[in-house]
C-alpha cells in the first residue's frame, strides 16, 4: 500500500501539477478524481489484502508489486488521454466559434452586395446625366461564376488584392459548388485567400504577388487548386504547416477550418510547395446532383 501510495504521489505532484501549470493545457478534473478514488480504492484493498495474506509466498508478493505497477502506469496514461482529450475538445469548439463567424461574415457581405447591385442597376438608368461608364463597371459584381456565395467571396478579396498590389487568376466553375452551404464556402475560400494574401503581402518583387484559383471538375471529384509564390521551405505537421509566428497556439486555424470544411463533404485537404509555388488543393466528391444550380 505504502508502494502504490507513494508511486502515485509521485505521479501527482512531479508530473500532474507542473502539467497542470502549463497554460496551453487543460484537464478534465471530474476525470482526475475519478482516477484518484479508483487509485486509492485499489491501493487499500491491496493493503488489506495483504495484511490478510501474510503467509502469502514470493510469487504472490510480486503479483501484487506487478500490479500496484501496472494500475499506476494506466492512471498515468488515463491522465495522458485526459489532457489529449480536452484539448481536442477545446480546438474543436474555437473552429466552430470562427466557423459561426464565417457564417455572419457571409450574410453580411451578401448583403453589401445585393446593396452594390442595386446601386448599380439604379445607375444604369443615370448614364444620360453624365456618370462615366468607368464609374459604373466598378460599381458591378465582378464575377459570373454560376455560384453565387463564391462570387460574392471573390469580389471581396479581389478587392482587398487590389488594395495590396496582389494581381488575382481566375478560372472557376461555381457551379460545381452547387452542393456546399454558402457559409462553407465562404469560410473555405476566405480562409485560402487570407492565408495567400498575408504571405504575398511582404513579397517586394510585384511579378511575384500573384494569386491563382481553378475550380474544376475532375472525375467525379470537385478540384479545387489555390496557388501563390512562396519562398523558403515548408514545415507540414500532421499534413497542416507549422506556423513560424511566435504566438503559434492563435494561428493556423485557418487552414484547419479548410480543411474541417472539406471533411464535412467527405473530401480532403492537400498542402505542397513545388517551384516556390504554396499549392492548397481542396478535392471534394460531388454528389449526383452536383450540377445543378445552387439554392
Amino acid at each position: 500500500c505504502v508502494f502504490l501510495l507513494g508511486f502515485g504521489a509521485g505521479l501527482y505532484f512531479f508530473y500532474t501539477q507542473r502539467l497542470n501549470k502549463q497554460p496551453k493545457l487543460k484537464f478534465n478534473h471530474v476525470i482526475i478524481v475519478y482516477a484518484a478514488t479508483v487509485f486509492i480504492g485499489v491501493a487499500v484493498f491491496l493493503s488489506y489484502f495483504a495484511d490478510a495474506k501474510t503467509n502469502m509466498g514470493d510469487v504472490m508478493f510480486c503479483f501484487i508489486k506487478l500490479f500496484s505497477l501496472l494500475h499506476g502506469i494506466a492512471v498515468f496514461v488515463i491522465n495522458m488521454l485526459n489532457v489529449r482529450t480536452t484539448n481536442l475538445e477545446e480546438e474543436k469548439l474555437i473552429l466552430q466559434i470562427l466557423l459561426d463567424k464565417d457564417k455572419e461574415y457571409y450574410e453580411r457581405a451578401r448583403l453589401n452586395a445585393e446593396k452594390i447591385n442595386i446601386k448599380y442597376h439604379d445607375l444604369k438608368y443615370k448614364v444620360s446625366r453624365g456618370i462615366p461608364d468607368e464609374e459604373i463597371k466598378n460599381i458591378g459584381v465582378d464575377f459570373f461564376t454560376g455560384n453565387r456565395a463564391l462570387d460574392i467571396i471573390l469580389t471581396e478579396k479581389l478587392m482587398k488584392c487590389e488594395k495590396c498590389g496582389i494581381r488575382f487568376v481566375c478560372s472557376a466553375q461555381g457551379e460545381l459548388l452547387g452542393f456546399l452551404k454558402p457559409y462553407h464556402i465562404y469560410s473555405l475560400f476566405g480562409n485560402a485567400f487570407d492565408n495567400a494574401i498575408e504571405s504575398l503581402v511582404d513579397v517586394p518583387e510585384a511579378e511575384k504577388r500573384e494569386i491563382v484559383l481553378n475550380v474544376s471538375r475532375f472525375k467525379n471529384m470537385c478540384r479545387i487548386l489555390i496557388s501563390n509564390y512562396f519562398e523558403g521551405e515548408l514545415a507540414i505537421e500532421n499534413g497542416l504547416p507549422k506556423t513560424k509566428k511566435a504566438d503559434s497556439e492563435n494561428h493556423g486555424y485557418g487552414i484547419k477550418s479548410i480543411r474541417d470544411v472539406s471533411r464535412i463533404y467527405n473530401g480532403e485537404m492537400q498542402i505542397s510547395v513545388e517551384n516556390n509555388q504554396f499549392n492548397l488543393l481542396v478535392i471534394l466528391p460531388l454528389p449526383c446532383e452536383s450540377g445543378e444550380k445552387e439554392e
